[in-house]
């Protein structure tokens, strides 16, 4: 079992990721204009589709594995734990997911209980 006092290191801390690589205010910054032009064209936003089409492609450059061998960064940036700290912050930036089918079919198969928002 995790505790909170599991959670508490900078891997875990959205500004502490930022001061480390300064592309990841950049990429919420660009997230939060596509989520305030989805939320006023009330256009369908799939957070699953969202993640796997646009945003991992971008993330994975930036923080967690692929950057292990990179010296300009602490160890703890190259974690899944900050990889996934990055991922879900900038998932609820994206805003609200319409909860269609794909995201229905996600959760059956990862077990993972529907995010109530």
């Amino acid at each position: 079992m995790i505790s909170v006092a599991d959670l508490s290191g900078p891997e875990y801390d959205w500004l502490a990721l930022c001061e480390v690589e300064p592309r990841l205010d950049e990429l919420e910054e660009i997230v939060a204009h596509y989520s305030e032009i989805n939320q006023a064209s009330q256009a369908t936003h799939c957070e699953i589709e969202f993640y796997l089409d646009w945003l991992y492609p971008r993330l994975v450059k930036i923080v967690g594995f692929e950057r292990r061998s990179d010296p300009t960064v602490p160890a703890w940036f190259t974690t899944s734990a900050a990889f996934d700290t990055a991922r879900f912050h900038l998932q609820v930036v994206s805003g609200e997911c319409c909860n269609c089918t794909e995201r229905r079919v996600h959760d059956l198969r990862t077990s993972r209980a529907p995010i109530a928002r």
